[in-house]
């Protein structure tokens, strides 16, 4: 017996420093996964070598485990084998009483082949279990370090794959503020002629009234010396009474003009407030367009990075169909392989019916055999009145009787031969039944693991149908979105475009207004310096209208010349109000184009904050997308896991499969063992058949002879016939008795075969 040594006293503490073992391993997986966080520091990082280490020695610890499990096996075995061996010492002493020195030297010589025998079987079990521990704890050495580099290596690619996107990110709002600056630009050098015209528009409304004052101003002082030259001619006093009334009057129109002027100066700031407001609604305008073109860039880089990760989801897809493809492939042929397991049980139940048939025949061919000697006994008993001459024919009768009894005790022999490699037969079947046990509760998990793997398939083919379907549906959407974007920047840069036709044209006007106020201005200066001129003429003409009535015959002809600038003077009038009537139309049109560029402005506001509602639904859409697209990456891992352990528990099964042929062979080999030793006891029991019939011819022939025999001999043939008769029922007893013994080992090995071929195929 090969008995190993251990590090532990007892069996629970090994299985305590199991589980502490691979709890140590689990952890150290776990943070090892987790080591690639930022957050982390690196001397709580988890190497490769520190799992590795853990995993050999919780390998070491399954092994000792294993080790007490073969002790534990070894010292039942040893316990049968010293059962067995009293038991088959006490039925020695019990045929050595029986039989004569010889043959129970025979016999002796026997059981001793048969002890050196049977101690084999269990050792050579022990090294058949003891290597195939070494190689379940090898390939699960080698598949946890390759799941641990595995691990590793997926770790390394997600945190690869976050610093991409986050540089991703980062790319896509530099480009989007890039372009928000680009579109700020643009909306300024658009919204400058506006200003412009409307700064331009402004002098113009201010500068109108004084104009205003002025033609009145210069009306009202050519009036007067009309006026007082009229009232000169007809009569001194009454012309000076109207000349101080037109003062008053000309007081009263200034201080309605002062009125006038201060309006004016209120429109003026009213005017600037809503330059100011229009020029908060610009940069309103401007950042809008900013966040547009922001949105827009920010969408574009969704719509690429959308199309990236489509097409490598359709690679992933067409890896994963791969593999599906290749897990079918393998169950097609482990079904094959199953198949062709259930012909050779069929085959081994046949043969089976084959043996039982025999046994049933060979039952039948004893008790013909007994009865035929019974007869014989018979036949023997009623012919003993001839002794004497049968003497003779007794002796030999008794020497073949001694022969035939060899020959049944060599078959003896062999009977307990096969009995003892019946016994280690047994024993690999309490073996086989214990694995058998394990190995139909493996099948059944391995068939509802391929059946959760067959739905899982499933469900990942609709999924990857459903993320296809989706994925057009927003590349779709996103091409829609993307027209749409592109019609309305260029309606924003037609109306720009517009807009920039109608700065033109104001500048045109404001040119022409410029240079309009420039001749109102000079004229306006030339009436002041008349104004001035004709006031001094008023207090001249006050101070000498004391001495009008002695000049009334020279003032003829200042009345005359006084009419004829009166005239001028009106037709000046006239002119200036023509121009106050052109300017203040240009105001009305100025006004109305700022109200027409307050419309455009608030209608672009409208459509801006359109765009940005769209804006922000497709970047939720964009969001709900990346979701949809994280959600099927972590279904299409969990499903390549789950198909690396199908794979893995496929390869196991077909060195199960493998080993089940082994086992099938030996099965076999062992079948055709036990025909080979039935053909060979047939064949004894036909030459006992043959000399069972030569001594019945030879005992009718000695019977004949004995019964002229003596009375005298009937007493020593009586008791040599009693002793035949005991010998002769004792020896077909006892081939009987192993007869079945066969038919029971036989009945229990079938089962024991069969179990061990279920074992194999589960395995």
């Amino acid at each position: 017996m090969t008995i190993l040594a251990t590090t532990f006293d007892d069996r629970a503490t090994l299985e305590k420093a199991i589980d502490a073992c691979s709890s140590r391993v689990r952890s150290l997986q776990e943070r090892m996964r987790s080591g690639s966080d930022e957050d982390e520091a690196e001397d709580e990082v988890v190497s490769m070598e520190d799992v590795a280490q853990e995993v050999k020695k919780l390998v070491g610890l399954r092994k000792e485990l294993q080790v007490w499990k073969i002790k534990e096996e070894e010292e039942e075995e040893e316990e049968e084998e010293e059962a067995e061996a009293a038991r088959l010492a006490a039925e020695k002493e019990e045929q050595e009483q029986t039989s004569d020195n010889q043959n129970g030297d025979d016999t002796e010589d026997s059981w001793v082949r048969v002890g050196e025998k049977e101690p084999e079987s269990p050792e050579q079990e022990v090294d058949v279990v003891a290597d195939a521990a070494a190689e379940a704890e090898e390939a699960l050495t080698q598949r946890a370090t390759r799941v641990a580099a595995w691990l590793v290596a997926a770790d390394a690619r997600l945190t690869a794959l976050e610093t991409a996107a986050v540089k991703m990110e980062r790319t896509k709002r530099a480009v989007a503020f890039l372009k928000r600056q680009e579109e700020a630009t643009k909306a300024v050098e658009a919204a400058q002629p506006v200003e412009e015209a409307v700064a331009g528009t402004l002098p113009v409304v201010s500068e109108k009234k004084p104009k205003v004052k002025k033609a009145k101003a210069q009306k009202s002082a050519v009036q007067e010396p009309a006026k007082t030259a009229e009232t000169t001619a007809s009569a001194t006093n009454v012309e000076l009474e109207r000349h101080v009334q037109e003062v008053a009057t000309l007081t009263a129109e200034l201080a309605a003009e002062r009125v006038k002027a201060e309006k004016a100066v209120r429109v003026n700031q009213q005017l600037q407030k809503s330059e100011q407001s229009l020029r908060d609604a610009q940069i309103k305008l401007e950042s809008s367009m900013t966040t547009l073109t922001e949105a827009n860039a920010e969408l574009l880089a969704k719509l690429q990075t959308a199309r990236d990760t489509d097409v490598s989801l359709r690679d992933e897809l067409v890896k994963v169909q791969a593999t599906l493809t290749e897990l079918q492939e393998d169950q097609d042929s482990k079904e094959t392989h199953l198949g062709k397991l259930w012909k050779t049980i069929e085959d081994l139940q046949l043969v089976n019916k084959q043996l039982t048939d025999k046994n049933a025949e060979l039952d039948a061919e004893t008790k013909a055999m007994r009865a035929e000697t019974e007869k014989t006994l018979a036949e023997y008993a009623g012919h003993e009145s001839k002794n004497d001459e049968a003497a003779a024919e007794l002796a030999a009768a008794k020497a073949e009787l001694e022969t035939s009894l060899t020959a049944t005790l060599a078959l003896k022999t062999e009977v307990e031969e096969l009995r003892a490699h019946g016994a280690a037969l047994a024993n690999d079947v309490r073996v086989a039944e214990s694995k058998s046990s394990q190995s139909e509760e493996r099948l059944l998990t391995l068939e509802k693991e391929l059946e959760a793997a067959k739905q899982s398939a499933d469900d990942a083919l609709a999924g990857q149908g459903a993320l296809r379907t989706e994925s057009q549906d927003a590349e779709r959407a996103h091409a829609q979105e993307k027209y749409q974007f592109t019609a309305r920047i260029a309606e924003l840069e037609s109306s720009e475009a517009e807009r920039n036709g109608n700065a033109d044209d104001l500048k045109a006007e404001l040119e022409k207004a410029t240079t309009a106020l420039k001749t109102a201005r000079a004229d306006k200066q030339e009436s002041e310096r008349q104004l001035l001129a004709m006031k001094d003429e008023v207090v001249r003409l006050t101070l000498s209208s004391e001495k009008a009535v002695d000049q009334a015959s020279g003032n003829d002809s200042q009345l005359k010349k006084l009419k004829a600038d009166l005239d001028s003077r009106k037709t000046e009038l006239a002119a200036t109000t023509a121009q106050i009537d052109a300017l203040t139309s240009q105001r009305t049109n100025a006004e109305a184009q700022l109200q027409d560029l307050r419309g455009v402005a608030a209608t672009q506001e409208e459509m801006l904050k359109k765009a940005r509602t769209s804006l922000l639904e497709a970047n939720e859409e964009l969001k709900d997308a990346r979701a949809h697209t994280l959600k099927w990456k972590n279904s299409a891992q969990a499903a390549k896991t789950l198909m690396n352990a199908k794979i893995a528990d496929a390869e196991s099964a077909s060195k199960q499969l493998k080993k089940a042929r082994a086992e099938a062979a030996t099965a076999n080999s062992t079948r055709s063992q036990l025909t080979n030793s039935l053909e060979t006891r047939e064949k004894k029991i036909n030459k006992t058949k043959q000399e069972l019939v030569v001594v019945r011819e030879r005992l009718t022939k000695a019977l004949e002879v004995e019964e002229a025999k003596s009375e005298v001999m009937k007493q020593t043939h009586a008791t040599q016939v009693t002793q035949l008769r005991e010998s002769s029922q004792q020896a077909v007893a006892l081939l009987d008795g192993q007869v079945q013994s066969y038919r029971m080992m036989l009945v229990i090995l079938l089962p024991i075969l069969i179990a061990v071929v279920f074992y194999a195929i589960t395995k």
